[in-house]
């Protein structure tokens, strides 16, 4: 009975069922060690297993200044610590030299609604508040790379009536 019991616990940051993420080129631009750290322990995750992951030092304005001359990956995970102006500006720039179609996780420390609407609105795929698990990176990048035409829908009937 506790057997049981103790494999109904789920992980706190488990939000949902697991699925296969596809093949991906995942850049991380990190400030500090912390975000390292987390991406490193993604490179022996199951789930991204079939994925490359690729760890550099640095933010915005080392990935602007990388990706002027190389194609982008599929997913940039950018760690960032300035003020907003600065980082929109960046974020402006980054746009410039990516693909249309490399999704994009900023990550900070600020923990802000208003943030989060503006880079989304702004066509940032994700925030991403510091400090997290490799877990809630994980369903991060779920979140994004979901492939919605798999989830079944609910059936919709309608009724029309005519006299």
């Amino acid at each position: 009975m506790a057997q049981e019991r103790f494999s109904e616990i789920q992980h706190p940051d488990y939000q949902g069922e697991e699925f296969d993420l596809p093949r991906l080129n995942i850049a991380v631009y990190s400030m500090g060690n912390h975000l390292a750290d987390i991406a490193g322990q993604l490179m022996v995750d199951r789930r991204l297993a079939n994925s490359k992951i690729s760890i550099f030092s640095g933010g915005i304005a080392a990935a602007i200044n990388y990706y002027k001359n190389a194609l982008t990956p599929d997913l940039l995970v950018i760690e960032v610590d300035e003020d907003l102006n600065e980082m929109m500006n960046g974020l402006y720039q980054l746009s410039s030299v990516c693909d249309q179609d490399t999704k994009v996780i900023v990550s900070g420390r600020l923990n802000d609604i208003d943030l989060y609407r503006e880079l989304i609105r702004h066509g940032i795929s994700e925030y991403l508040v510091l400090p997290t698990t490799p877990t809630g990176l994980i369903s991060c990048i779920s979140n994004i790379f979901q492939d919605f035409d798999d989830v079944p829908l609910a059936p919709c009937v309608s009724f029309v009536g005519a006299i």
